[in-house]
């Protein structure tokens, strides 16, 4: 519209004319939008908030559908300053005595020599050798048949002999600690009696000392010598076992950890109190069914306010919720309600329902938890309160639905219908090295004196090393995999030590070193073992009934619902419960109703499209409204142009004749004269 000048001819301001016509116009058009636009807004963060209260309910009744809730065990020390106890749910239920022998500890020996703070890090005591001799049959006699690790001692320093003892990781801790004057070296072995060590010194050329004035003389240790004349350092803690008498059968460990006495019990040992018998009680722990139940009733309520918020009207106020007479939202409530309402099971079922276990509606349309009632329910017959909430499980971890194959199907079961529940994983045997000198692997110095042999599952390999030159950890690592058979053995370099891993699973799988010689010890950490590591065996229930685990496989024991059948588990985890439903519980439905509720196509997502439409459509109309006032703008001002045109040309014909007029009106007034 190119340049006006609006109002000249008519002296009226038609520019602020216009604008106040149009926007007569406009307003409550634009009224109604905005006001629609707030109100669908407003029904979308109701919507929303809707929505969360429903998922945030689903996820709180979440635990009371898995087995593990119900399977779950409490412990009962009498006197857990002397021992305290875990269980799994293959522990059996009851009482066990426990008496409590003694407890395991570690040999700890303290250089008699002492030194001054200076003198540590600069006094030279000695080079050469301590080897340490450990007890492995619990006879009390050094031999050369008992685990022998050489530890290279090149510095020389209190401070060098203690590193040097850390760093060939032997597990043999050295500390130096201050007695109030002066500063000793402390040898700490780990605990249990095959732990018991011999020290034997020797000089840089391999010369036995038990002279204590003599370089590292003085840190040797024979427990049968005489002191100063090879017994130069004192005991101040022997090593020993832990003995317990469980049931009044004679259980030993070298460690105050107990693991399974008994099946699904682990001890922890605090303290020795020989000849007092205490008491482990095993029982049903309910404590997280009650905690669960109370959080599912907490949320219930959650939803229940966000709905009334929904949906209120206030008679003296004339307010209203956002969703008032709303069918849709009005039967999620409805429905929710019918299936907290049902009954599970016949009329012989004592703990049928929600009000038989203690839940129960109050007048606002709340529910109320009276927790003593649940816990009488539990005490009483546990399976029917399992069943009321999620029947035979209704929850299976689909994160490990590829660990579980069924086999050797007995003829008429479902697996789809069988209860598995795996409390061991299998697992591998497996070694740790020590340290690696690096300085060794150069690449171009062949081994000396770096053979060893290793048994893999039974099967023994000797492992020449010597004449060999690894330029890398790793390399080291490959070799001694290929040497024993990639299929038998893993071997990996990591952090500077080797690990070695059979390739087995279970009891079966055995990881043994003998021979190995002093190189292969001083400088790749590869030490002969007391005893061969070993995997465990999968440990579990079928059908919440007995199975035997060999290696990764359960099988059902025979007697049990489904005797012979055989359950492959590949997965890592303990705690793992593969549960299928067979009779619905009121959760399992609960929970497929509210996912129709809040899927992707479901009714709360379809109504949030709609509102996302409308609100998209009315900022169509607002676009369109904008181009129609523009155009009415427009007109009018054409309009009142052509009006103040016309006006203007009227004012300028009056003008013309009034002067006209009184132009002959001058004329007539001189006539007269």
């Amino acid at each position: 519209m190119g340049l006006q000048a609006t109002g000249i001819g008519s002296g009226i301001d038609v520019g602020s004319l216009v604008d106040q016509l149009v926007a007569a116009e406009g307003a409550p058009k634009s009224l109604r939008m905005n006001t629609r636009e707030a109100e669908l807004t407003a029904k979308l963060s109701s919507m929303g908030a809707i929505k969360s209260s429903l998922s945030s309910f689903k996820s709180s009744f979440l635990n009371l559908t898995l087995g593990s809730t119900y399977s779950a065990l409490k412990t009962t020390s009498s006197d857990t300053d002397v021992f305290t106890a875990t269980a799994t749910s293959s522990a059996a239920l009851g009482t066990n005595t426990i008496d409590v022998l003694s407890i395991a500890q570690a040999q700890v020996l303290t250089s008699d020599a002492t030194y001054a703070a200076a003198d540590t890090g600069s006094a030279i005591i000695g080079t050469g050798t301590l080897t340490f001799e450990f007890d492995d049959d619990k006879d009390g006699v050094f031999d050369g048949t008992g685990t022998i690790a050489a530890v290279t001692i090149s510095g020389g320093t209190l401070n060098d002999i203690r590193d040097s003892i850390n760093d060939a990781a032997i597990g043999v801790t050295a500390s130096i600690i201050y007695n109030g004057t002066g500063y000793q070296l402390s040898l700490v072995s780990e605990s249990g009696a095959a732990k018991s060590m011999k020290i034997t010194a020797a000089d840089g050329v391999g010369t036995a000392i038990t002279d204590p004035s003599i370089g590292l003389g003085q840190f040797a240790y024979d427990p049968v010598a005489g002191v100063g004349s090879g017994q130069n350092m004192t005991q101040t803690m022997a090593a020993t076992d832990a003995s317990i008498l469980f049931n009044g059968v004679s259980v030993t460990s070298a460690t105050n950890t107990i693991t399974n006495p008994v099946d699904g019990i682990e001890l922890t040992l605090k303290a020795a109190d020989a000849g007092v018998v205490k008491t482990l009680s095993i029982a049903d722990d309910n404590s997280k069914i009650s905690t669960s139940t109370e959080s599912f009733v907490a949320s219930f309520n959650e939803l229940i306010t966000s709905l009334n918020a929904a949906t209120f009207y206030d008679a003296a106020s004339g307010t209203k919720g956002l969703f008032l007479g709303d069918a849709v939202i009005r039967n999620i409530e409805n429905q929710v309600r019918n299936v907290l309402n049902k009954t599970v099971g016949d009329t012989t079922v004592k703990y049928n329902s929600m009000a038989s276990i203690g839940i129960t509606t109050t007048s606002d349309g709340t529910l109320e938890f009276d927790s003593t009632k649940l816990d009488a329910a539990l005490s009483e017959d546990p399976d029917q309160v399992r069943n009321l909430f999620s029947g035979n499980l209704s929850n299976v971890d689909m994160s490990y639905q590829d660990a579980i194959n069924f086999s050797s199907i007995p003829a008429g079961v479902e697996t789809s219908e069988v209860d598995v529940l795996i409390t061991q994983a299998a697992t591998q045997a497996q070694l740790f090295g020590g340290r690696l000198d690096s300085l060794v692997l150069d690449g171009v110095t062949p081994l000396t004196s770096s053979n060893f042999d290793i048994t893999v599952d039974g099967l023994l390999t000797s492992v020449s090393l010597n004449g060999q030159t690894f330029s890398s950890g790793d390399d080291l690592a490959s070799y001694i995999q290929n040497a024993v058979g990639v299929n038998k053995l893993t071997v990996s370099y990591a952090n500077d030590k080797l690990t070695f891993a059979s390739t087995s699973y279970g009891s079966a799988s055995t990881i043994d070193i003998t021979n190995s010689e002093a190189n292969a010890s001083a400088n790749f950490g590869i030490y002969n073992t007391t005893s061969a590591a070993t995997g465990k065996d999968v440990a579990g229930r079928i059908g919440f009934e007995s199975a035997t685990g060999v290696g990764q496989i359960l099988t059902a024991d025979a007697g049990t619902t489904y005797a012979g059948l055989v359950v492959t588990f590949t997965g890592t985890t303990n705690t793992f419960g593969y549960e299928k439903t067979k009779v619905g519980g009121l959760f399992s439905e609960l929970n497929t109703l509210l996912n129709s509720f809040l899927e992707s196509d479901g009714i709360l997502a379809a109504r949030d499209k709609t509102y996302n439409t409308q609100i998209s459509d009315i900022v169509d109309q607002r676009a369109q409204l904008s181009l129609r006032m523009d155009a009415l703008e427009a007109r009018l001002l054409r309009q009142f142009n052509a009006m103040d045109t016309l006006v203007a040309q009227l004012n300028s014909t009056g003008t013309f004749l009034t002067n006209q007029l009184s132009s002959l009106q001058g004329l007539a007034n001189r006539g007269n004269k």
